[in-house]
Formats: C-alpha cells, sequence, structure tokens
C-alpha cells in the first residue's frame, strides 16, 4: 500500500509516478538511478569479462524495460523511410527476404512482419480511399 501511495475520492493513485501511462515516448520503467547495473571492475564471468578498474559498460533505460535484467532488450524503431526502401527492395526489385534482412541487419521476423504490415496497409488504403500510415 505504501508503494501505491494515496488514493484521491476516485480512486486514483495520483502521487504514484507508475501509475499513469509514459509520457514523451518515454518508458515508466522503475530505474533506480540510471546508471549501469554492472560494477565496474566485478568480473562478469568467462575471457571476455571487464578488466579490473576499467569502466563498465554504459546502458540506455530507455532500451532496458527491467533493471535488473542486463539481458533484457528491447528493439529499436524502424524509421518509415527503411521500410518503404525494404517493401520496395524485396517486392519490385526482387531481393529475398533473408538478403534483406542481411543487408539491413535486421531479423528475419522483423523483415516479414514489415511486408505484412505494408500489404495490410496498401489493402485498407484500396478499400477506404484514403491513406492509411502505420508506424
Amino acid at each position: 500500500k505504501k508503494w501505491l501511495g494515496p488514493k484521491s475520492i476516485t480512486g486514483e493513485y495520483y502521487r504514484n509516478k507508475y501509475y499513469y501511462p509514459p509520457q514523451n515516448h518515454r518508458p515508466n520503467y522503475v530505474v533506480p538511478d540510471g546508471k549501469s547495473v554492472i560494477e565496474a571492475g566485478k568480473p562478469r564471468g568467462g575471457p571476455t569479462s571487464v578488466a579490473f578498474g576499467a569502466e563498465a559498460p554504459r546502458r540506455d533505460p530507455s532500451l532496458n524495460p527491467f533493471p535488473q535484467n542486463i539481458y533484457c532488450k528491447t528493439n529499436h524503431m524502424i524509421p518509415h523511410e527503411l521500410k518503404e526502401k525494404i517493401c520496395e527492395d524485396i517486392n519490385e526489385n526482387g531481393l529475398h527476404i533473408q538478403e534483406a534482412s542481411n543487408k539491413y541487419g535486421i531479423s528475419l521476423e522483423r523483415i516479414e512482419a514489415i511486408l505484412k504490415l505494408s500489404t495490410i496497409e496498401k489493402e485498407w488504403s484500396a478499400n477506404s480511399g484514403e491513406s492509411v500510415c502505420i508506424n
């Protein structure tokens, strides 16, 4: 009950910053200080561990939804222009999906999703007669 904070008459937790939806396209993840979870100089195991006294790798809090799990990362957004270029390369230039995945450094599943969403967007715009943009 302490974590949620005080409740208003309408039943909302007005002082809890995690209660409301994120603003300015920044998630409300619980990030205690915004610094790296890995301490400098602490070995992480294996031959590729950080040398003693070396600077620990920095992390971007917006890409780590769970601050204590450094291995869970979200993907970056793909710009609309790049989506159009991928669709053009595959549909018009005859590039295979695997080649496009290798060329742009994007996983095969994301390329397939971009193509599927592009076809849905074209179908919607053909049916409604208006331009539909899915980002």
